[in-house]
């Protein structure tokens, strides 16, 4: 007896209610149709209570860099240093920010998608990421 494949678990930390709104429209708006559970942080620290002092365990991380209270590089930085059991989790950064995207990458990020300004651009990377990582 074959069941339904379990969704993926995402992890989306973003302290814009707007962009979590894209977030959520872009990956609906994906060619690639997987059951996903999306869990939202709004900022760092939430997010690293989620991961390390609650043990949650996402399939993907879809990380903003200028978070509240702690920044996403230092969330990056923290989950990989840690030890969670999330060596191979992949976090990809989806941000504004267009300097230091080698920093980011170095500090554990898996890829680096800078954020287009248009609507149509935005939702457009969010289907990309979808076929990309998901």
């Amino acid at each position: 007896m074959t069941g339904q494949p379990r969704a993926l678990d995402v992890l989306v930390i973003e302290d814009n209610p707007g962009d979590v709104k894209l977030i959520r429209e872009g990956l609906k708006r994906s060619p690639v149709r997987l059951a996903l559970n999306i869990r939202i942080a709004e900022d760092g620290e939430q997010a690293l209570n989620l991961l390390i002092h609650e043990s949650y365990r996402p399939d993907m991380i879809l990380l903003d860099l200028n978070l509240p209270k702690i920044d996403g590089q230092t969330v990056i930085q923290r989950v990989r240093a840690q030890g969670v059991n999330l060596a191979s989790t992949p976090i990809v950064v989806f941000s504004s920010k267009q300097h230091g995207i080698q920093e980011v990458l170095d500090a554990g990020a898996t890829a680096y998608i800078v954020k287009p300004t248009g609507l149509a651009e935005y939702l457009k990377a969010i289907e990309r990421f979808a076929i990309l990582w998901l």
